[in-house]
């Protein structure tokens, strides 16, 4: 605590002291708190369900994830074979990606799930967050995807 030389009774500076370790002693929020909602912003999600299916990785094959950027309306990612990158279109709740474009490679697996991810952000109308949980909305509120983060 940084302490200055100010000409006050000794009572007067005892009681700002107490009242400054009262305040430390107060509840905080702790980052990784499980009550607090993750930022849909500057937080990598990865991809748990494609509707009701769980997603399935690959050996040597990366995560599907996305990650919205902070600074503009830029979101890049993985289909877990290939890279995807594009813009999206916030509107309180409401979100739609922008076109999608991706690297072309080629995966001995994965490749149908991916292809069902990317149709599957193109179904996306709204999200909504829970803790760490992401959901992707349609039109009619059905969940397209659903995601994860450990960060925070």
């Amino acid at each position: 605590m940084d302490r200055a030389r100010i000409a006050l009774p000794p009572d007067a500076v005892f009681e700002a002291v107490l009242a400054d370790v009262s305040r430390a002693a107060a509840p905080v929020e702790v980052p990784g708190d499980e009550k607090a909602d993750s930022p849909l912003r500057n937080t990598t999600w990865t991809l748990t369900e494609l509707g009701e299916v769980s997603v399935e990785t690959a050996d040597r094959q990366r995560t599907p994830n996305l990650t919205f950027a902070g600074d503009a309306p830029r979101v890049t990612g993985s289909g877990g074979c290939n890279r995807i990158s594009g813009s999206f279109q916030l509107d309180g709740d409401r979100l739609r990606f922008g076109p999608l474009a991706g690297t072309k490679m080629a995966c001995a697996n994965g490749m149908e799930q991916e292809r069902r991810f990317l149709r599957a952000l193109s179904k996306v109308e709204r999200y909504r967050i829970v803790g760490r949980r992401l959901e992707l909305l349609d039109a009619r509120g059905a969940v397209v995807a659903r995601f994860e983060t450990v960060q925070r």
